[in-house]
């Protein structure tokens, strides 16, 4: 990933014909680190480009925001480059404009699938192969769930176990 991720590996012909890359692909999680506790004040700007200069291999610099939108104290870092990363990590810190800073693992949020028809895992609605409606409640298939007396008992719709 690394090496294809530098716009100088790419060619500009492929079959004679000329190509563009409209944008470079995301850095997976694996090569992103978390800077803790980085003021609020700091210019990021300033942040970043220190950074580029004591490691070559950094792809980008994003302050962290929390649900609401609002900048957190929380920096992520990613690397076109393992190695950097996991020294990096290994070490536990990094020195930024002259102040120490902790880092920890970044870990991305999963994202898992859920069917609101039968409440299957892996795909949605539109994909779903079954007809009737299963009930999140008591794991029992419908026609019309509005039509559905919910007064069976709840659940576990996965493996049929109480809640």
């Amino acid at each position: 990933f690394s090496f294809l991720y530098s716009d100088i590996k790419w060619p500009d012909k492929l079959g004679g014909d000329i190509f563009t890359i409209d944008r470079k692909p995301a850095i997976p999680p694996q090569l992103a680190l978390i800077i803790t506790n980085v003021s609020y004040k700091t210019n990021l700007n300033e942040f970043e480009n220190d950074l580029k200069v004591r490691y070559e291999n950094i792809a980008g610099v994003t302050r962290l925001k929390n649900k609401n939108h609002f900048d957190t104290k929380l920096v992520k870092v990613e690397f076109s480059s393992s190695k950097t990363r996991d020294n990096i990590l290994i070490n536990g810190s990094i020195m930024v404009n002259y102040i120490k800073y902790d880092v920890k693992e970044f870990l991305s949020v999963a994202t898992i699938l859920i069917c609101s028809n039968c409440m299957g895992l892996g795909h949605f609605r539109k994909q779903c192969k079954q007809s009737d409606s299963t009930c999140k409640v008591c794991g029992e298939h419908y026609q019309d769930l509005n039509k559905h007396c919910r007064s069976g008992a709840a659940k576990c719709i996965h493996c049929g176990g109480d809640q």
